[in-house]
């Protein structure tokens, strides 16, 4: 079957970085391992999880402005070919998605720059004057991306069989099982590249998929 929508995960993905949260704690020079051990081992939610980065960052700075982030964000590159991928999706009236467990305000970007058709990603919230607080809007659990896919596709009606999917990570093996077609990039993680329906090296190289 013709595919019909594309779903992509953000970070290493589309963007050259692997993690844009990670990005933002290397700039803000904090360490989350202890919080993400935590979150592996099942010792905390990842809504926790999600509390506990932004509280390391309010620890260092205090009160941080929504802009700081957006500017460190906006340091992020994007795959030089991903501007023509997206303008052949575009041609070939392929719909896409950004499934993301990265941080919200670089997704709207992105999705507002391409075109993209869905985004859903993780919302830090601030109070009324701009400044961050402790706190989020969950939309995308990382290793759960198939509820959102999920949704998704019954929403626009589409069939699973239309479906295709991208990631490079373990927690992107939830995309693999809800979608058609799952393809792993510059991933180094075994499982995901012995049951993808295909290893690429190049996003471009999605188009010879569909």
């Amino acid at each position: 079957m013709k595919t019909k929508m594309v779903f992509f995960d953000m970070d290493g993905v589309i963007t050259r970085e692997k993690s844009s949260w990670h990005y933002v704690h290397s700039r803000l020079g904090v360490d989350n391992s202890q919080n993400y051990k935590m979150y592996m081992d099942g010792k905390i939610s990842y809504d926790e999880f999600f509390e506990l980065d932004i509280k390391m960052w309010m620890a260092k700075f205090g009160k941080i402005k929504k802009s700081t982030i957006i500017n460190i964000l906006d340091e992020i590159k994007i795959r030089n070919c991903f501007d023509n991928v997206m303008s052949s999706l575009r041609k070939m009236s392929v719909k896409t998605a950004i499934v993301s467990g990265g941080i919200s305000w670089l997704a709207e970007k992105i999705g507002a720059k391409y075109g993209i058709n869905y985004v859903y990603a993780n919302e830090i919230l601030t109070d009324d004057n701009g400044y961050i607080i402790p706190a989020g809007r969950i939309s995308v659990i990382p290793d759960r991306k198939d509820i959102v896919i999920n949704k998704i596709i019954r929403a626009s009606g589409i069939d699973k069989k239309e479906t295709l999917s991208v990631g490079d990570s373990a927690g992107d093996y939830s995309m693999l099982v809800s979608t058609d077609r799952f393809l792993s990039i510059n991933s180094d993680d075994k499982i995901l590249n012995e049951n993808a329906f295909a290893v690429i090296n190049n996003l471009g190289e999605l188009l010879n998929y569909l």
